[in-house]
């Protein structure tokens, strides 16, 4: 489909997942788009230590994203609430969820309960054939250490008072550029796994994600195509469907892993293409 000629934003969604050999997966993932609506991404990480955890995460997606299809990215401020009164209690596990919503005017709201990393990224040009990703992570997770390692401070179903902790935000995106917003699974990557480190001079450092630094290689790769082509969509599920499974096959997946991803990139970016 083409949009040459519009104002705002074209949008493209895409879901990947993959889990170790003879692992049971309890990831979950929903991407939704239309030509008149706007995109809706959510990932959920049924908790490891309850066997049918990804039928509660299954539910969960399915309850946030039919929330946030009606509401959009206005609906990001009340999602955790509206899924922790509306998901069954049944005793049977637990779920994180990540969320993203955007519109084709610009408006875009992300929400991450428990762990695992929401992602905004773009290219910055080195020269007329390469780009480097630039990123930044726009959502903590929420990790108690009172029992000496991290631990998830917040899930669904939630049992505590209120709605369960939950990292929210939003922004109005201007034309400028073409940017890549990704909610991905600790299978991917978050901030409470990895490791802090000091340099000679007294500086921090802190490790990128192996897995998160593959994927966003594999986009950089590919960025230019997925700024121009008419099928956005199908390009960026095959992208990251083939970063995955390369991951797999090196062996450098340990837990399920799973990104969904919304492209947001300026309507006149696709220039004459149909």
């Amino acid at each position: 489909m083409t949009t040459t000629g519009m104002t705002g934003f074209e949008l493209a969604v895409a879901v990947a997942t993959a889990s170790p050999r003879g692992h049971h997966s309890q990831d979950r993932g929903v991407a939704l788009s239309g030509p008149e609506d706007g995109a809706v991404v959510v990932v959920c990480d049924g908790v490891g230590s309850c066997a049918r955890s990804g039928e509660v995460a299954g539910q969960a997606c399915v309850l946030a994203a039919a929330h946030l299809r009606e509401g959009g990215a206005a609906g990001i401020a009340e999602l955790p609430a509206v899924v922790a009164a509306t998901l069954p209690d049944e005793g049977i596990g637990a779920t994180t969820l990540l969320a993203l919503a955007a519109d084709r005017s610009g408006e875009l709201g992300y929400c991450l309960v428990g762990n695992g990393m929401v992602v905004e990224a773009h290219a910055l040009r080195i020269d007329e054939e390469r780009v480097q990703m630039s990123w930044t992570e726009l959502a903590l997770p929420q990790i108690s250490l009172l029992v000496g390692k991290p631990t998830l401070a917040s899930h669904l179903p939630w049992t505590g008072l209120g709605a369960p902790p939950s990292c929210i935000g939003g922004r109005r995106l201007e034309p400028d550029r073409t940017r890549l917003y990704m909610a991905c699974t600790d299978g991917i990557g978050s901030s409470e796994e990895r490791p802090v480190g000091s340099a000679p001079d007294g500086t921090l450092w802190r490790q990128v994600d192996p897995p998160l630094a593959a994927v966003l290689g594999a986009i950089g790769e590919q960025w230019h195509l997925l700024e121009a082509c008419a099928e956005p969509a199908a390009e960026l599920e095959r992208i990251l469907g083939a970063a995955l499974e390369r991951l797999l096959d090196d062996g450098s997946l340990e837990d399920d892993a799973t990104v969904g991803a919304v492209l947001v990139r300026p309507a006149t970016a696709v220039g004459a293409a149909t």
